[in-house]
């Protein structure tokens, strides 16, 4: 079930994306030749009697496409058509270019807005100490091959007590860090109360690990979360704050990213590609529907940022070329662009081979 949830979030993503585009073409008088729900071969496509685009549903059903006349400097016919894209002034071009991640943008808002407006898991912190109910310290991830994992423990479990044999944990004093002194601590069986989604509350006993030279641990990461569900004007603010945080964090994140490549310091395992990310919606969906929503927003503001970096075949590389053409006045010639952003595309689809392959790599242990 996490696998469908997670290929209909990808989908949404996508699509919302391609919509940015498909309206800013329209609102400007470009024609749209088709859009496209999934990607070729076609199952079917409709054509509106009096329209000039074809909607289609397609067969590989990650996510979806849109083809503006003109987009392609190659296409027949676009340089001198008043309805091609190329025939446009600059600025209408880098708001057709731009329009998808404006709505990847709108899409984060929306999203943690109808999270706070269905009760949104927050961790417990001293600003929204006042704004939650039902905490509970909760198990956020399992490492592999840990005592947790071997145990049964499962993302999404809430612990309600914890019994050592020196010392026991229950109520506010069941926090992240108490719970943590207690394993490394303790000098034999733990034993967990936990409390799982529709199921009874049951207990197991797990023994402490020590991993080389760290301290002895059951492989979990843990935090307090509580439901925080806001009013519609409390949740639209929050939402729009909440996004703006995230999108100036991830732009600092890939920022230093991009700067350890260029030093050579950067780790490509810890890049996550579509097999980790669907392990990732597997964690969420086993905590709520409203953690899948925040982690549906969180994945739309990376699309929104990455399809800004100057790449060829990102919007970010094309929106560089409309702007280095109006620097020099002048377009560059239709089969280096198109040979620019082939070699972008290859180089693209070679970086997420990689990634799913240290995707399936971590995902076997």
């Amino acid at each position: 079930m996490s696998i469908v949830i997670f290929i209909l979030a990808l989908v949404i993503l996508i699509l919302v994306h391609e919509l940015g585009h498909f309206l800013a073409a329209k609102s400007i008088g470009v024609r749209v030749n088709e859009f496209g729900i999934g990607f070729p071969p076609r199952i079917f496509g409709w054509k509106p009697k009096r329209g000039e685009t074809t909607y289609s549903i397609n067969w590989i059903p990650f996510g979806g496409f849109v083809r503006i006349f003109g987009e392609d400097p190659e296409e027949e016919g676009a340089t001198h058509n008043p309805r091609s894209l190329l025939s446009q002034s600059r600025i209408k071009q880098i708001w057709v270019l731009i329009a998808g991640v404006l709505f990847n943008a709108l899409l984060a808002w929306g999203l943690i807005t109808v999270g706070y407006l269905s009760g949104l898991p927050t961790a417990v912190t001293p600003t929204t100490q006042g704004l939650v109910t039902e905490p509970a310290l909760t198990i956020l991830a399992v490492e592999h091959d840990s005592p947790a994992e071997r145990a049964g423990i499962k993302p999404g479990d809430e612990i309600l007590f914890v019994e050592s044999p020196v010392e026991s944990l229950q109520g506010d004093e069941l926090t992240p860090d108490a719970l943590t002194t207690l394993t490394h601590t303790a000098t034999g069986d733990v034993r967990l109360l936990l409390s799982r989604k529709d199921t009874e509350p049951f207990s197991l006993s797990i023994t402490p690990e020590k991993v080389g030279t760290e301290s002895q641990a059951i492989g979990v990461y843990l935090e307090t979360i509580a439901i925080v569900k806001l009013p519609i004007h409390r949740a639209l603010f929050e939402g729009l704050r909440d996004a703006g945080h995230l999108l100036v964090t991830i732009t600092r994140g890939l920022g230093s990213f991009i700067a350890e490549a260029f030093r050579g310091e950067a780790d490509v395992s810890t890049v996550v590609g579509p097999v980790g990310l669907s392990q990732i919606f597997a964690d969420a969906s086993a905590i709520g529907f409203a953690s899948v929503l925040s982690l549906s927003a969180i994945i739309s503001l990376h699309l929104t940022i990455l399809n800004l970096i100057p790449f060829p075949a990102l919007d970010g590389g094309r929106i560089l070329i409309v702007l280095l053409e109006a620097i020099r006045r002048k377009q560059f010639p239709a089969r280096i662009i198109g040979w620019i952003n082939t070699v972008g595309f290859v180089l693209l689809i070679l970086l997420m081979i990689v990634v799913t392959i240290g995707d399936i790599s971590r995902l076997f242990g």
